[in-house]
Parts: structure tokens; C-alpha cells; sequence
């Protein structure tokens, strides 16, 4: 099983958005990837404002033409492809995560459950959630999806920890207060560990990349054990990509690398 976790600098045009994401699939598949897992809302950003008028137009649909591009070439190139974006679906606006089969024409869907995408006043005719968690079986193994602020409920922690899954998918859209520091995302990330840890499973973990108009969302990603010992990691503010491989001997001197 080999796993890619990808980043690229997440813009406000969707089609240049997509454009990496296809480039960026290409390389992973050229590298032998059964999947490739890209950051929270990496298709459309997460540029709401709790207008339903504008938030709409930002979100697409499961059978969007920028949708149907990923599942074709991912059927194409037989790999396994995990995508974030504002979905459209039944009238409402969700924080999605869909999985793309590569064998498949159907797609599983986690949209996020937790609310701290949006303000605490928006219209509920307009905002939507999920309710639970799910296994997702693929070919490489079972997962459960979680995203952003969902691995600080503790109940949706407790249905993670409970899924009759293998492994966890986790991409989020994390910003920093007001300017990052080193020093700062150590601590931080010693909470995300300790989550994790709560859940008991080998995590892919992703941070979306955006330094655009201000803000500091500043990317890594993070490939964590049971225990919560990082096995793979990539680099804050720098965009690429880095692989899992199951097969890969582990030396435990790596967990110790600088994260940043």
C-alpha cells in the first residue's frame, strides 16, 4: 500500500485549482500511489462568508465538470483519489470529502459534521452537515474521514475510535493566530497528537496551503502511527507531496525530525 499525501497553494480560481490537482495526481500515479489525499476544501477553497448568495456559487456538485475530470483520470490512471471541496447537494452547502474509487463509478462522500466552517448563525436551509461517520472500503484497506474541527468533538472522536476501520483520512484547512511561529505549531500540534492518539489509528493527515489575500493557512502534512509517532512528514508553507509506504521499515529515530 502506498499512500500520497499532496499540497499545492490552494488559489480562488478553481480551474488553475484543478489543473494542480490533476498535475499532481499524474505524479503520484507515475510514483506508483494506490491514493492520493489532498487538503480540506482543496478544489474550491474555504472563501465563505455565511452569505448564501455568494457561498453558493463556490460550491460544486458530485457530478460538477471539475469533478467528473478527477474521476476520469483517476479511473484512467488506476488510483484511488481523496478530494475536499464545498459541496452542493440536496439545496445545501456542505464542508465534503469525497473518495474516488479507481474502479468505480460511484464515489463515498463524508461531509463534515462539526460546524466551525461557518458562523454560529447561519441558516440551516442553507448550511448543511453530517450526522455520522462510515467505514469506506477500498482496495487498499478501510478507512473513516474526518475533517478539521471534527477531531475536537468528542463524541465524533468516540465514533472514529469505534469505526470498524483500518485507518484514518484526516485533511484540514488550519490557519494560525495572527502570524505563525515555530513555536506555536509545536504545542498546537502536540493537541492534534494527543486526539489522535484517542482514535487509535494509523492517520494521514493534511493541512490545505493558502497564503494568499493575508492568510496564513500554512500547510504540512503528517503520517501518524496508532500511537501518534509521525512516520512521514511534509514540510509547513512548502507545497509537494510525500508517500507512505506499508512496506517501508520504520526506524523510530525518524519520529524525532524536525516537523518544520
Amino acid at each position: 500500500m502506498k499512500i500520497a499525501l499532496a499540497n499545492f497553494e490552494i488559489g480562488t480560481n478553481i480551474q488553475k485549482n484543478i489543473k494542480t490537482i490533476l498535475q499532481l495526481i499524474r505524479v503520484a500515479a507515475s510514483n506508483k500511489a494506490d491514493m492520493i489525499i489532498f487538503p480540506e476544501d482543496s478544489i474550491t477553497g474555504l472563501r465563505n462568508n455565511d452569505d448564501p448568495e455568494h457561498d453558493i456559487k463556490l460550491a460544486l456538485t458530485i457530478r460538477s465538470t471539475e469533478i467528473l475530470t478527477v474521476r476520469e483520470l483517476a479511473r484512467e490512471l488506476n488510483i484511488i483519489v481523496v478530494l475536499g471541496f464545498l459541496e452542493l447537494y440536496d439545496g445545501k452547502i456542505y464542508d465534503s470529502c469525497i473518495v474516488i474509487h479507481s474502479k468505480s463509478i460511484t464515489v463515498d462522500t463524508y461531509r463534515r459534521i462539526s460546524r466551525g466552517w461557518h458562523g454560529p448563525a447561519v441558516s440551516p436551509n442553507f448550511y448543511g452537515h453530517g450526522t455520522e461517520l462510515k467505514r469506506i472500503d477500498t482496495t487498499i484497506g478501510t478507512f473513516t474521514i474526518l475533517l478539521c474541527g471534527d477531531l475536537f468533538d468528542d463524541d465524533i472522536v468516540k465514533q472514529a475510535r469505534n469505526t470498524d476501520a483500518d485507518y484514518l483520512i484526516y485533511p484540514m484547512l488550519r490557519d494560525s493566530y495572527p502570524k505563525f511561529k515555530a513555536y506555536w505549531w509545536e504545542e498546537e500540534f502536540e493537541r492534534y497528537r494527543e486526539r489522535i492518539q484517542m482514535i487509535g489509528k494509523r492517520t494521514f493527515m493534511i493541512n490545505g496551503l493558502d497564503n494568499s489575500e493575508g492568510r496564513k493557512i500554512f500547510g504540512g502534512g503528517w503520517v501518524l502511527d496508532e500511537l501518534g509517532i509521525v512516520e512521514k512528514h511534509l514540510y509547513v508553507f512548502k507545497p509537494g507531496i510525500i508517500y507512505y509506504n506499508s512496506d517501508d521499515v520504520f526506524n523510530l529515530e525518524d519520529s524525532a525530525l524536525d516537523l518544520f
